[in-house]
């Protein structure tokens, strides 16, 4: 599945290179933003991610956008000075390869990245399909593909105010992350100092972050059909496509599947 995804990633990258983009109308608004620690700086781990950017902007026009890493190498500092629009944050808190490392930077210090009032998330397998971003601006403090796929589940966490979203292609309010970066400093990383395994972040930022009541009435999450809209995670086949082409998508079984029906091109 990853190399489906991978190989025509390689083959789009020269066009989208050629590319002239224009400012996007949602420049005040949202900021793009990515993170990237390879363990090998020179490899191709940060095509990628220069891939899902410049994918977003085709689709979006260029937004601004925020780069977090643990050091400047020169792949990376060659893509900002071909962009102005793309601004890097130095986290040390990030470890190459650790996707961990990542995890808790997101929910310690996403907010502090960006000042727009929200941010989209992307990820070397989670990136736009389409340009309609602004069906979901100013609707959701957190929104992305629906996590669980099987149907009592589903029902239930729903019923709960629990559903999960996963965070590889997301839309997230700057105040909702900066409620769960204090939720978590003063509560939830005491817990977990306790020998608890840290789940990922955006288990964290959509279940753990609502056990506190005050969260219930606060902020505002998607109803499964408008997450589905906004995104799709296939997981390796347990969960159908939508009869709608959504905004876009996360994962490789969910881009290998797009790639061979023909639903994407170069």
């Amino acid at each position: 599945m990853g190399m489906i995804l991978r190989d025509w990633q390689r083959k789009s990258l020269p066009l989208l290179r050629s590319e002239a983009f224009e400012t996007s109308a949602h420049y005040l608004r949202v900021t793009l933003l990515a993170y990237t620690f390879p363990q090998d700086v020179d490899g191709e781990a940060f095509d990628w991610i220069e891939f899902a950017i410049l994918q977003s902007w085709k689709k979006l026009g260029q937004l601004k956008t925020v780069i977090v890493a643990p050091k400047r190498f020169a792949k990376l500092d060659a893509f900002v000075a071909r962009y102005s629009a793309v601004e890097v944050k130095i986290s040390e808190k990030l470890v190459p390869g650790d996707i961990k490392s990542m995890s808790i930077d997101c929910l310690e210090n996403l907010w502090r990245y960006f000042e727009t009032p929200e941010v989209l998330l992307v990820q070397d397998d989670g990136f736009p399909i389409k340009s309609n971003l602004e069906d979901f601006l100013g609707k959701y403090d957190y929104i992305g593909a629906p996590i669980v796929a099987v149907p009592w589940k589903r029902k239930l966490v729903y019923a709960l105010n629990l559903a999960t979203y996963n965070g590889g292609l997301t839309l997230r309010s700057r105040r909702y992350c900066r409620y769960v970066s204090h939720f978590w400093r003063y509560f939830l990383k005491w817990i977990f100092k306790l020998g608890f395994k840290i789940p990922g972040e955006d288990v964290t930022y959509c279940m753990l972050s609502r056990l506190n009541p005050y969260a219930w009435f606060r902020f505002r999450f998607p109803p499964e059909k408008t997450a589905m809209r906004f995104a799709v995670d296939i997981l390796d086949g347990h969960r159908e496509m939508p009869a709608e082409m959504p905004f876009g998508a996360h994962g490789k079984a969910t881009w290998a599947h797009l790639i061979q029906q023909g639903l994407v091109n170069e």
